[in-house]
């Protein structure tokens, strides 16, 4: 359960704001063959029936080993071009609450030596049981 979710009362799977993106470091951009596999790495998921292709190859991009980093010749870790995510509808922006809420979720891991608590944080705007997204 996710404690960002609940005490930042955000909408399950919002998309992070500007604000909050500022508070994390900023990936390095897909590069052009990214970009131009990511549509088949969505479109594959679609064509087995699933709606969540564009979280599915979002993840992708951390592992080395999947084929869209190794078919793509993506960076691991890299981030989504607007083209890319314009292959994938956009979520509803977090709210005021949820915003506000960000740096104290983000802070707590790196307090504890994490630097990866951005995406620790939005893969808890994800669940719906998380304290991020209900309180």
């Amino acid at each position: 359960n996710s404690n960002l979710v609940r005490r930042g009362e955000c909408s399950v799977g919002c998309e992070l704001t500007d604000k909050m993106r500022d508070e994390c470091l900023t990936p390095t951009p897909c590069g052009p063959s990214c970009e131009a596999e990511w549509p088949n790495c969505v479109n594959f998921f679609k064509e087995k029936g699933r709606d969540d292709g564009c979280k599915i190859c979002a993840g992708m991009l951390d592992d080395e080993n999947s084929n869209l980093v190794r078919r793509g010749e993506c960076s691991v870790g890299c981030e989504l071009t607007d083209k890319m995510r314009d292959e994938c509808l956009t979520p509803t922006p977090c709210g005021p609450s949820c915003e506000a809420e960000w740096p104290n979720c983000v802070n707590f891991f790196k307090e504890k030596g994490r630097d990866d608590g951005c995406k620790i944080c939005a893969g808890m705007l994800d669940d719906e049981n998380s304290n991020l997204v209900r309180r």
